[in-house]
């Protein structure tokens, strides 16, 4: 397998790791010794180029993840998380 291929592997498993440990970036890098800005890149490398999509319902809306699943009462509400999100990330 090519040194690209490994690397690129190596990295989807450790942010496998991280994103299920519910911790800070930061908090979970010190703890597994990872570089935080090397985190940082290969988390946006593989993030999707379009995360989030323009909605136009109101009725209650669930999104599910990787066993998680979020409801919200309304747009507005999936609006506010967006938001939230994004001031996280």
């Amino acid at each position: 397998m090519p040194k690209r291929i490994q690397t690129q592997e190596k990295w989807k498993a450790l942010l496998n790791q991280f994103y299920s440990s519910n911790k800070s970036a930061r908090q979970w890098c010190q703890e597994n010794s990872v570089s935080y800005q090397s985190l940082l890149h290969w988390k946006n490398k593989f993030k999707p180029k379009n995360s989030f999509i323009e909605l136009k319902q109101e009725d209650p809306l669930e999104l599910s993840w990787n066993g998680i699943k979020l409801t919200f009462s309304s747009f507005e509400k999936l609006k506010e998380f967006k938001r939230l999100l994004e001031t996280l990330c």
